[in-house]
């Protein structure tokens, strides 16, 4: 699934790409990818602004927020008008929807899974969607404070720290695999219960959650199977991973074998020895 990274660097290249582009047309081959609850158009609306919140991206247009959630697999493809690969549902399957716009440039929701979603609000109200309302500070915006993580943590302390951090309501944007990378990198036990862990010990993981992020964002993002940026282009910070998807290879820090456990009903990658507390 595409976690914050991934969706930056999206929401970065369709700003230098379609940025101010007048939408004319809104078009969806699979009917459930779009919910749009009161009828709106945003044809004829001009691109404002591109925002995220955590793996939510939202265009901003004239009068109307388009706000797509790419959940597992989903994609959003650039593809100019002088493409000479133009997408069509008969050549492109796992096309759901796309966007054409007045310049003749559009934009391909592309989703094998088809779990995606593309929402219409009107201009600032995707706080109507249900998941996005819970969504708690952006896990790189000054929001997300050590004082508001600390606050949160506190009402529960009997949760895994690695089933907090995954709380899309504690703070947003962390997936799997930066959860993971930035355990270890705080040197903390995913199962370790978050009772008790140390203040200045969860201090450090709020620097290392976003030290992993930031780092991510600047290499494009993961890509293991499905992620591509808006370009079409994998990311590379699956070759600066410590324990994600390494179970069994040596710790590169200390060379003991990567070990992996479930933790809040996922897959989860760990040193025994680097990481103690």
């Amino acid at each position: 699934m595409p976690e914050l990274p991934e969706v930056e660097n999206i929401r970065r290249n369709l700003e230098e790409l379609i940025l101010g582009k007048k939408l004319i047309r809104l078009e969806t081959f699979t009917p459930e990818v779009l919910v749009n609850p009161e009828g709106l158009s945003p044809e004829g609306q001009n691109l404002v602004s591109l925002d995220r919140r955590g793996k939510y991206l939202l265009l901003n247009l004239t009068d109307t927020t388009l706000m797509a959630h790419l959940r597992m697999t989903g994609k959003l493809l650039y593809e100019p008008k002088d493409s000479d690969q133009a997408k069509d549902p008969e050549i492109a399957p796992y096309m759901r929807a796309r966007v054409s716009f007045e310049d003749g440039d559009r934009l391909i929701f592309d989703d094998i899974r088809r779990f995606g979603r593309i929402s219409l609000f009107p201009l600032g109200e995707a706080f109507r969607d249900r998941g996005f309302s819970k969504l708690g500070p952006d896990a790189i915006s000054p929001e997300w404070t050590e004082e508001d993580f600390l606050t949160r943590l506190k009402r529960r302390p009997r949760s895994t720290i690695k089933q907090a951090i995954l709380d899309q309501s504690l703070v947003a944007g962390i997936g799997n695999i930066y959860a993971d990378e930035s355990l270890f990198r705080a040197g903390i036990r995913p199962e370790a219960a978050v009772g008790t862990l140390s203040e200045d010990r969860l201090r450090k993981l709020r620097a290392a959650v976003i030290e992993v992020l930031r780092e991510s964002i600047a290499a494009g993002g993961t890509s293991f199977r499905d992620y591509v940026n808006s370009f079409g282009k994998k990311g590379h910070f699956q070759q600066e991973l410590q324990v994600y998807q390494r179970e069994g290879e040596p710790c590169r820090k200390c060379q003991t074998p990567i070990e992996k456990c479930k933790v809040a009903g996922r897959g989860t990658r760990y040193c025994p020895h680097c990481q103690s507390f």
